[in-house]
């Protein structure tokens, strides 16, 4: 019967650019302390049921419960507002879960509530990776690995955690190559492989495949190349 909806945020932007450089100087008031999050809950419509008298909310988030009831009237909107930090007072970077109950109260039933309940994302504080007194060079990113956010310079936020996931074929081209892995060297989508079955990576970016009786090396720049040929009888690649 109710709905949620993140208020259309008043933000402030500013961008100084420097002489003779690509860098640029970047101001958000959303990333500043004072700035709180705001969630809006329409808690009726135009229209309500009869028979109702109250409007019971509660809202809790990394444990801090705010509680509120309204007498029932029609459009009733009620605007949460956030200051970013759990019940310790300590802050709340990345993303935090809210979960939003709003509870119906009847004349010919006071005595029982009808709850309805559902979560909702919010957006805790941003990382600063320049520190320049709240501004940032528009260049300067930084990762919130905990919430999987890249937090750019210039102001906007890539949610690497809710981008679905990518599968792409590095190697191989679908068909089976020769024992003896003769031009096996080359471009990795033209190359052939034969029963893969281990896979490691390399500090430089490089994929080592256990490729039946070869161990071959992905390089970073797309080239595959075979660094060691077991005999046939042993194919163990551990």
């Amino acid at each position: 019967m109710y709905y949620i909806c993140d208020d259309e945020p008043m933000v402030v932007q500013e961008e100084i650019s420097f002489p003779s450089s690509f860098v640029k100087l970047s101001y958000l008031s959303s990333r500043t302390s004072g700035y709180k999050t705001l969630l809006r809950i329409i808690l009726t419509h135009s229209t309500i049921p009869p028979g109702i008298t109250k409007v019971h909310l509660t809202i809790t988030i990394e444990g801090r419960l705010a509680q509120k009831w309204f007498p029932a009237a029609i459009n009733l909107i009620y605007t949460f507002a956030w200051n970013k930090t759990d019940i310790y007072g300590q802050k709340v970077s990345g993303l935090a879960e809210a979960i939003v109950s709003v509870g119906y109260e009847y004349e010919s039933c006071p005595d029982l509530i009808l709850w309805e309940k559902r979560t909702v994302t919010l957006q805790g504080f941003e990382l600063d990776a320049s520190n320049l007194g709240g501004w940032s060079l528009d260049k300067h990113h930084i990762l919130n690995t905990q919430s999987g956010i890249v937090h750019k310079g210039n102001g906007e936020n890539i949610f690497i955690a809710q981008q679905p996931a990518v599968v792409s074929t590095v190697m191989g081209n679908g068909h089976q190559r020769s024992v003896s892995c003769t031009n096996c060297n080359g471009p990795s989508h033209s190359s052939k492989l034969f029963a893969p079955v281990a896979l490691a990576s390399g500090t430089d970016g490089s994929i080592y495949i256990g490729d039946f009786n070869f161990v071959r090396r992905l390089l970073p720049s797309g080239n595959s190349i075979s660094i060691l040929e077991l005999r046939n009888r042993d194919t163990r690649h551990s």
